[in-house]
């Protein structure tokens, strides 16, 4: 049996992410987001990968080696790399649109900047919070 604190803390960093899953999405109502860009969709792709591996772990939780965890938290690792990336890049991009806008078009690529940046920060907190999951599905197969 597993202990409860390393339960509770799996649980806390499921939580985190579902929470931060849902942020997104309301800031993409509240801001009014109509097309989606290509980080965002990426980000899509990527924490999609992250939370399949990651529900595999959980399913096979009490039967999981060593190697198995070392190896999707691997792969996990690199796709919060990923993230990382493209929350920059992302960011970036719409600091270029606002550079290169016109004058009368600077307010809505602005606004559009502060709702991709909120965004993206949503999204890659998601990937962190799935890290960190996997991280603790390691500890805990190490320890029993």
């Amino acid at each position: 049996q597993l202990p409860k604190a390393h339960v509770s803390r799996l649980v806390g960093h499921l939580d985190d992410a579902l929470d931060d899953m849902r942020d997104a999405a309301r800031h993409i109502d509240t801001y009014m987001i109509e097309t989606v860009t290509p980080e965002a969709h990426e980000f899509a792709k990527t924490i999609g990968a992250m939370v399949t591996a990651l529900s595999d772990l959980v399913q096979k939780l009490l039967t999981l080696n060593s190697v198995e965890v070392e190896r999707t938290y691997a792969k996990l690792k690199d796709l919060e790399a990923h993230a990382d990336r493209l929350r920059s890049e992302g960011t970036n991009a719409r600091v270029q649109k606002l550079k290169t806008s016109a004058p009368v078009e600077k307010a809505d690529a602005l606004l559009l900047l502060i709702a991709w940046k909120d965004i993206y920060t949503k999204l890659e907190r998601v990937t962190d919070h799935c890290l960190h999951a996997v991280s603790e599905i390691a500890t805990m197969v190490r320890n029993y």
